[in-house]
């Protein structure tokens, strides 16, 4: 016998649901003919055609590709034999998990400059003249990262300094604000005594330009604690994730997290996502980029609405250069979580699609579902085993 338990079981692609079920019961699927993954595929995925914002972010453009579930309620019949789930309301009973402040996550945009959109033309010129023959000279991956790099801050193209303080200006005028607003906040520990430091902590998250470059080159982690700094906060309140690559180093930094000793904490979600566990006073959480997996959202976001959190209410701000990659990167996680959706339609996740979808104006069409397989009525509920 053996248990899988995971917060995040289809993360990035409709086949991580097959790749779960073979792993689990490869019985079940044997019986219903649906052994392979094509024929799974081909019985349980269906294509979606889509309007998407081309590769560098320059003009919309009409997409097919297989992108929902379909025959749903025997997908799920076919789950349910081996799984259990609980969902974040069944965790609250057991210990409160703070509410959105406004209902919502909070979207922050502003335009693009236009040092960024010619930027962004030239991109599209460049994707539509690659040379097959050198790759190595430009391909796609190059553009997709100079439209990345653009959209967060002129200087990590090699651009000039943004003229409207870009990415940095925006994140820090709404952590300075959050820090004015909760600086002499008073949090009591577990036997409800004041705690001896004030203020609440913010959490951001920028998986590019961190910090350390090699090359010397501007880096967004920098730029941010300077921002923050001018508008007075303290510098040995403002941490890095990066600084503490130790085990001891960062258990020491969680706790200063947790004692008011931080006010802002600045990581990566590789580094800051799976097991920080620092959401005491966590007030406020900022996504200063997108990454690509809706899973690495829905960890970046636990750090923050868990139970343990001692703040009623929290705040999440997603930031966004109009008319730049940023709107693919969004554009791509909210197709990618819509897709998975699909297959556990009353999760309370929904609300989460809704905000990425408001992102990106993404409408959806649905297509006729195929045939749905026979579900043999021998199935019976049962723990999952190993193979």
């Amino acid at each position: 016998m053996a248990t899988f338990s995971t917060g995040t079981p289809v993360a990035n692609s409709l086949g991580e649901m097959w790749v779960m079920q073979s792993y689990l019961r490869p019985d079940l699927l044997e019986a219903a003919g649906v052994g392979g993954i094509d024929a799974w595929g081909a019985v349980f995925t269906g294509t979606t055609t889509t309007v998407e914002m081309n590769a560098t972010g320059s003009k919309l453009r009409p997409v097919t590709r297989v992108g929902e579930f379909v025959n749903v309620p025997e997908l799920v019949t076919m789950s349910s034999v081996y799984t259990d789930a609980v969902t974040r309301e069944q965790v609250s009973h057991s210990g409160r998990i703070p509410e959105l402040e406004t209902g919502a996550r909070q979207v922050i945009s502003k335009q693009a400059t236009q040092e960024v959109r010619d930027f962004i033309t030239d991109l599209a010129w460049r994707g539509a003249h690659f040379d097959p023959k050198r790759p190595d000279f430009d391909n796609s991956l190059k553009v997709s990262n100079d439209g990345r790099n653009a959209s967060m801050d002129e200087r990590m193209a090699n651009l000039g300094e943004p003229l409207d303080g870009g990415r940095v200006d925006l994140v820090a005028t709404q952590v300075a604000r959050v820090w004015d607003q909760s600086r002499d906040t008073v949090y009591a520990d577990d036997d409800g005594r004041a705690e001896p430091l004030p203020g609440g902590l913010q959490i951001v998250f920028c998986d590019r330009s961190t910090p350390h470059q090699k090359d010397g080159r501007w880096s967004l982690y920098e730029g941010l604690r300077e921002e923050l700094v001018a508008r007075g906060m303290a510098a040995e309140a403002i941490r890095f994730i990066h600084d503490y690559p130790k085990p001891a180093d960062k258990t020491a930094l969680f706790r200063d997290c947790r004692n008011g000793k931080v006010a802002v904490l600045v990581g990566s979600t590789e580094k800051m996502g799976t097991g920080t566990n620092i959401q005491d006073r966590a007030v406020a959480l900022h996504h200063m980029d997108v990454p690509w997996r809706p899973a690495d959202l829905e960890q970046r976001e636990g750090r923050l609405l868990r139970q343990g959190n001692k703040n009623p209410s929290v705040q999440i701000f997603n930031y966004v250069t109009e008319g730049t990659f940023d709107t693919v990167m969004w554009q791509t996680v909210e197709k990618k979580h819509a897709s998975l959706r699909s297959s556990r339609p009353a999760t309370p996740t929904s609300g989460r699609w809704l905000i990425w979808a408001e992102t990106t104006w993404v409408t959806r069409p649905r297509r006729r579902r195929r045939s749905p397989p026979v579900i043999p009525a021998t199935w019976s509920r049962c723990h999952s085993r190993t193979t």
